[in-house]
C-alpha cells in the first residue's frame, strides 16, 4: 500500500465507530527517527492488535522526509493509516486548518500527542475548532538547548523562553499528561508547567526487541566498549573520549566504538586525534540495527549528562551488558549502582575510566551485572507495562477522570 500523504483537500474518508474498540489518532512533528518516533511505533502497533482503529500523523518539512519515509512505510504494513503533512514552518494556519479537518473527519475518541509542537496544534484545535476533542499528551523530553545548558535544573532563565510559555499555556488544554521518568515529571511540575505531578510511564522494549537466551550466548569481543546516542553536547561522548584517554594508558589495546550523529561529530573526531585515541575509538555513524554492535559488545557506556529516559539503557540490558553511566537522571532511574552496572560522579572521568577497566577485566562482574540487568528488564520495563499503563490513562480520560498520583 502507498503512503498517505494527507492535505487540506485530500483526507481519509469518514468511518463508522465500532463499539468496543477507540479511535486514536498520534501526532508528532518530526525531523528523523529517534526515541519518540519509535515509542508511537511500539505504542500504535499493540493499539492495533488489541483491535482500535489507530492512525499515526506526521508533521514534518517536505525535506526530511527522506529520513522518515521507511519509518512510515513500516507502521502502515501494520495496518496502521499514516498521514503526512509537510510544513517547513512548525506553526502555520494552514497546518491547523488541515489537522482539523481531519480531526473532524476520522473522529479520534483520542488524540495522543507527542512532543511539544503536537501539543500546540492539539491544544489550538480544542480552543478553537473542536472543543470536544480528547487530548492525551506523552511529555518524551523538553527543549535540547535548555537541557545541554541546565539539566533538569529550574531557574529564571526558563520564564523567559517562548518553549516554556508555550508548553504551559498548551498543557492547560490537555486532558491528560504522562511523562517518561520522575525526573521529567519533577521538572514539568516544579516549573508549573502541569499544575500537579503528572504520573510516569518508563519506556520499554516489546518482546520481539528483547533477544532470546541464546543470543546472548554469543562470545563478546572482550575489549569492545559500545557507545550509542546523538552527537551532541548533552551525551557527553567528550567525557568518554577524556576516559578513554586515562584508559589507554593502562589497556593499549581497547576499542571504544560510537555509534550516531550529529551537530558534535567533527568536534569529537577533532578532540580524539588530539587525545592519540585515533586507533582506538572509532565513529560509525548512524546505525540502522545498532543491536547487532550491542551483541558483540563488553559493556556499554553511556556517558549522557542528563537524560530525559534513554532507550540505550534497556537495550543494553536485552542483550545483558553491564552498563557504565554518570549518576544523572533519569539513567540513574534505570541503572543499580554496583548491581546491573555502575553509576558515575558526574564528570569524573578518571573515575569513568577505572570502572570500565574493573568490568573489562573481571568476566564474573561482568557476567553478574549483565544477568542482573537483563532480569530487571524483564521485571520492569517491558513494553507490555507500558500498554497496559497507558490504556488505564486513556480509560481515565474518557470517564472524565484524572488517575490519582
Amino acid at each position: 500500500m502507498g503512503l498517505a500523504v494527507v492535505t487540506g483537500r485530500n483526507l481519509c474518508s469518514q468511518k463508522k465507530h465500532v463499539l468496543g474498540k477507540l479511535r486514536i489518532l498520534h501526532i508528532q512533528r518530526m525531523a528523523a527517527v529517534s526515541g519518540s518516533e519509535k515509542y508511537i511505533k511500539d505504542l500504535a502497533e499493540a493499539q492495533k492488535q488489541d483491535g482500535s482503529d489507530v492512525a499515526v500523523v506526521i508533521v514534518c518539512d517536505q525535506q526530511n522526509f527522506s529520513k522518515l519515509e521507511a519509518f512510515a512505510k513500516e507502521i502502515k504494513a501494520k495496518g496502521i493509516e499514516v498521514f503526512v503533512f509537510y510544513s517547513k514552518k512548525w506553526f502555520s494556519y494552514s497546518i491547523i486548518r488541515s489537522l482539523s479537518q481531519l480531526c473532524r473527519q476520522w473522529k479520534p475518541d483520542l488524540l495522543h500527542t507527542h512532543l511539544l509542537h503536537a501539543d500546540v496544534y492539539a491544544a489550538v484545535i480544542k480552543s478553537f475548532f473542536i472543543r470536544s476533542l480528547k487530548i492525551v499528551s506523552t511529555k518524551h523530553g523538553f527543549q535540547e538547548t535548555w537541557l545541554e545548558q541546565y539539566g533538569f535544573a529550574v531557574n529564571s532563565k526558563l520564564k523567559k523562553m517562548p518553549f516554556y510559555w508555550l508548553s504551559r499555556l498548551a498543557e492547560r488544554k490537555i486532558d491528560q499528561s504522562f511523562t517518561i521518568s520522575h525526573a521529567m515529571a519533577a521538572f514539568y511540575y516544579d516549573s508549573k508547567i502541569t499544575r500537579q505531578r503528572i504520573p510516569v510511564i518508563h519506556h520499554g522494549l516489546r518482546q520481539e526487541a528483547i533477544p532470546e537466551e541464546a543470543v546472548l550466548a554469543t562470545p563478546s569481543s572482550p575489549l569492545r566498549i559500545v557507545s550509542v546516542g546523538r552527537l551532541t553536547r548533552y551525551k557527553g561522548f567528550r567525557y568518554l573520549l577524556d576516559a578513554m584517554a586515562v584508559l589507554k594508558e593502562k589497556q593499549p589495546a581497547v576499542v571504544l566504538e560510537i555509534a550516531g550523529n550529529g551537530p558534535q561529530r567533527e568536534e569529537l573526531e577533532s578532540y580524539c586525534k588530539k587525545l592519540g585515541l585515533t586507533d582506538n575509538v572509532r565513529f560509525l555513524g548512524f546505525q540502522p540495527q545498532p543491536q547487532k554492535l550491542l551483541e558483540k559488545a563488553a559493556l556499554v557506556v553511556i556517558p549522557s549528562t542528563v537524560e530525559p529516559f534513554g532507550l540505550v539503557f534497556i537495550e543494553a540490558m536485552a542483550y545483558g551488558k553491564p552498563i557504565v553511566a554518570f549518576d544523572v537522571p533519569a539513567g540513574n532511574e534505570i541503572v543499580k549502582d554496583g548491581e546491573t552496572g555502575f553509576l558515575i560522579e558526574p564528570f569524573n572521568t578518571s573515575m569513568m575510566a577505572d570502572r570500565l577497566e574493573k568490568i573489562l577485566f573481571d568476566p564474573v562482574l561482568a557476567n553478574s551485572l549483565g544477568k542482573q540487568g537483563r532480569l530487571t528488564l524483564l521485571q520492569r520495563f517491558k513494553f507490555e507495562r507500558v500498554h497496559k499503563n497507558v490504556n488505564d490513562l486513556y480509560t481515565g480520560v474518557l470517564k472524565n477522570l484524572k488517575r490519582p498520583q
